[in-house]
């Protein structure tokens, strides 16, 4: 409490409860109206959302409590501090850190599981030569990648706006990126090295070399592994490290324009209208490979506007507070309709209809993070990024030695790949998170 005298403390708190209560105010009514869809439509009780934090808030009783008798910053500072926690008004937190560190309820650890589950069924499926299950058809509709893409937009953007500094943001994101990627290249080079692939040469050290810098290719000396590509997921990882360079310049402009709003909506039309020119130009960058890719299509592909409407989409959900809204809060049943009708709509593979989609599909993904919260099962255990890390490895593995045309290879691949991200996580992960500087946004 040093440097908080009583006229201090008072505009604090004067501060914490206008905003408390603009924020828990669209909270409540969000969490109503979903409360509301949920017990019309499958006839069940909603079941009380409770903290999925260390730091949380608590039941959605404990915020109507705090709407109606409020807590002062002593007092918030006091149950805080007595559960170990830091302080609100800490030299850590200020006060509207703080404030948006208690409002974090989202469901983005569920959602990056699945993206990198639905990305490994998919990819498993097509390389080992097998039918798709019966199963795998509601997936389709769910892309894994551009999930992750617009989920980056939103939590990236959050992070760096609640503590815009460059030194701690870049540092905070090379700790994301590189201590599992570095572990990933580690045991594919070891692998590939005892399966007598000439990684000890002057173009296989070159090729170890620029992975560890995030430049990923193949090259020629393992063109016969496995599919033909050492690790084809990890073509986004430069996508990503881009989309990062990014979010300062984006900050800056932002903050310097009086209708953040009309700039935001100009910058994604215009990213929009550019990504259907280049999946006109490019076709691979849809995924679809008339004839083998050409230099121009990857670079296409690898380049962070082909993709920067995607990312966008959840940079400006942040901006314009969307999550706070009906648009978003408790909206996954509404947006989840549209994508259906949008899949009706726009069913060619077109570059329009593919931009179409993966929008509406973003918007989807955002409405299903801050809907129907509930305890976050995975306890913070986000192995969503070794899953996505591995499953390639592991799957040319399987097809190196014969592996293929059956479905079994499939959900052996699935669990040997769980078993990795878990094993990413626990041993490089995770002990890397603990030494990054502390953000208001958690899992950014």
């Amino acid at each position: 409490m040093a440097g908080y005298g009583p006229a201090s403390l008072n505009n604090l708190q004067d501060r914490y409860l206008n905003d408390a209560h603009k924020y828990d105010a669209h909270f409540i009514v969000a969490m109503v109206e979903g409360a509301s869809t949920v017990v019309s439509a499958l006839g069940i009780w909603p079941v009380v959302m409770r903290s999925q934090h260390s730091s949380g808030t608590g039941s959605l009783r404990e915020r109507a409590r705090m709407i109606l008798a409020p807590e002062t910053p002593r007092a918030m500072m006091a149950k805080h501090d007595a559960a170990g926690y830091s302080s609100p008004c800490s030299s850590q937190f200020s006060p509207e850190e703080m404030h948006a560190k208690l409002h974090h309820e989202n469901n983005f650890d569920y959602i990056r599981l699945f993206a990198a589950l639905q990305v490994l069924i998919f990819h498993s499926i097509y390389h080992l030569g097998i039918e798709s299950p019966f199963w795998t058809n509601i997936l389709s509709p769910f892309a894994g990648v551009p999930i992750f893409f617009v989920t980056s937009g939103f939590l990236i953007t959050a992070s760096y706006e609640r503590k815009p500094t460059l030194l701690s943001y870049a540092h905070n994101r090379v700790l994301r990126i590189f201590p599992g990627l570095w572990a990933c290249l580690a045991v594919t080079a070891a692998v590939v090295l005892y399966l007598g692939y000439e990684v000890w040469s002057v173009a296989g050290v070159q090729w170890f070399v620029l992975q560890l810098c995030a430049v990923i290719y193949t090259p020629k000396f393992l063109s016969g592994f496995g599919f033909g590509s050492y690790n084809g997921s990890l073509w986004t990882i430069p996508v990503e490290l881009q989309f990062y360079a990014t979010v300062p310049v984006l900050s800056y402009v932002v903050a310097r324009t009086r209708r953040k709003d009309l700039t935001l909506a100009v910058a994604l039309v215009f990213f929009l209208g550019l990504a259907v020119i280049i999946r006109g130009i490019a076709p691979s960058v849809m995924g679809i490979y008339d004839t083998t890719e050409t230099l121009a299509g990857k670079l296409l592909r690898y380049c962070f506007f082909s993709h920067y409407y995607l990312f966008l989409i959840g940079a400006l959900c942040w901006y314009l507070r969307l999550e706070t809204t009906k648009i978003l809060a408790g909206a996954a049943w509404a947006w989840l309709i549209v994508l259906a009708a949008t899949h009706v709509v726009f069913r060619d593979a077109t570059p329009i209809a593919v931009v179409v989609r993966q929008g509406v599909l973003a918007m989807f993904t955002l409405a299903v993070a801050h809907s129907y919260v509930r305890v976050n099962l995975l306890r913070g255990q986000d192995i969503s990024y070794g899953v996505y890390l591995y499953h390639g490895l592991i799957l040319n593995l399987v097809i190196e030695f014969g592996g293929g045309g059956d479905a079994r290879w499939l959900y052996g691949v699935l669990g040997a790949s769980l078993v990795a991200g878990w094993l990413s996580w626990a041993l490089v992960e995770k002990r890397m998170r603990s030494r990054k500087f502390r953000e208001g946004f958690r899992h950014a």
